[in-house]
């Protein structure tokens, strides 16, 4: 996107505010996916009726108007604020300023930023530190994590953020090909669902750099979900054959099984959004199966309409 942009401009001293919001900001919400109108859209220079903000008794003014706010369907999602280079967007009064935009009852934002042309913060409402900062000389190769916090999906669903690095792409990274074969020994298995393509799939984390978690998703023909299920107490795993008996369904297992498989390669795909890409990993062969303690509680965003093994199992 900045390839042929010339950053040592930003020393310039009368390189200043409009200049980073056309140069810099408006190009980069486009390439986000933003438009002046439809869905996702980005609104200009927004100014509000009443320039203030209640906070209990007290009456707060708001002394800037962001250059932009951007919507998704009639959401606001995130009101941004060009700054001139020279100007500190962390710890500083912009960062201040730009939160009393973001809570006025007429926003109403979970996420506000700043951008000074060197790099883009972006905040939330309820965490004091940064959430995402990301130099915009970087953007080329930052770009998938970039996605994961700015994109149109990820400012309305912000647990995507938490998603762990696809295990697919951390091996294909490091060299392997869809001929090679590796074998993973007790994968905890995280979930297990039925895709729209009648295919089992499992999720399952590994650790292959020290202190770095990468998710896999193994993905196997449903006829080997009785052998997955086999460690299992009967009634438990009538329970999860009942609970995934058509596309489309998942489970929560929580790391109470595990797994000892060889996989392969998949072809490159999306999840279910565009900051979400992965490669499955394609099961040939289940060389193992146990019962394993849970790692630890169940996700407590977990919709209750999803089957828990994890909590069954103490029942049990």
């Amino acid at each position: 996107m900045f390839e042929d942009f010339d950053f040592s401009v930003l020393g310039d001293p009368d390189y200043k505010e409009d200049a980073v919001r056309e140069d810099l900001v408006a190009p980069l919400l486009r390439a986000l996916g933003y438009q002046p109108t439809g869905r996702q859209r980005m609104q200009r220079s927004r100014s509000l009726l009443h320039p203030f903000v209640m906070i209990g008794s007290q009456k707060r003014a708001i002394h800037i108007i962001p250059d932009y706010t951007l919507w998704y369907d009639e959401q606001a999602v995130l009101v941004l604020d060009a700054k001139r280079p020279s100007e500190e967007i962390v710890q500083s009064h912009h960062v201040e300023q730009a939160f009393s935009y973001a809570i006025h009852p007429d926003v109403r934002t979970r996420s506000y930023a700043l951008c000074n042309g060197r790099e883009l913060v972006l905040y939330d409402i309820d965490k004091f530190a940064p959430v995402f900062r990301v130099a915009l000389a970087d953007l080329k190769t930052k770009w998938v994590e970039t996605l994961k916090y700015l994109s149109p999906e990820a400012l309305m669903d912000h647990h995507h953020r938490e998603f762990m690095a696809d295990l697919g792409i951390f091996l294909r990274n490091a060299g392997l090909t869809e001929t090679d074969e590796i074998t993973f020994s007790k994968s905890a298995i995280g979930s297990l669902g039925i895709t729209t393509g009648g295919v089992l799939t499992a999720t399952a984390a590994h650790d292959m750099v020290e202190g770095v978690g990468f998710q896999g998703s193994f993905d196997m023909p449903v006829e080997a979900l009785p052998v997955l299920l086999s460690r299992l107490p009967a009634q438990l795993a009538s329970m999860a054959k009942k609970a995934l008996d058509k596309p489309g369904t998942n489970i929560w297992v929580g790391g109470i099984i595990g797994v000892t498989w060889t996989v392969k390669l998949g072809k490159p795909e999306l999840g279910l959004f565009k900051h979400d890409p992965l490669i499955p990993l394609l099961v040939t062969a289940i060389h193992g199966v146990s019962s394993e303690q849970p790692p630890g509680p169940p996700p407590v965003d977990l919709s209750p309409d999803v089957l828990n093994l994890q909590a069954l199992m103490s029942f049990l």
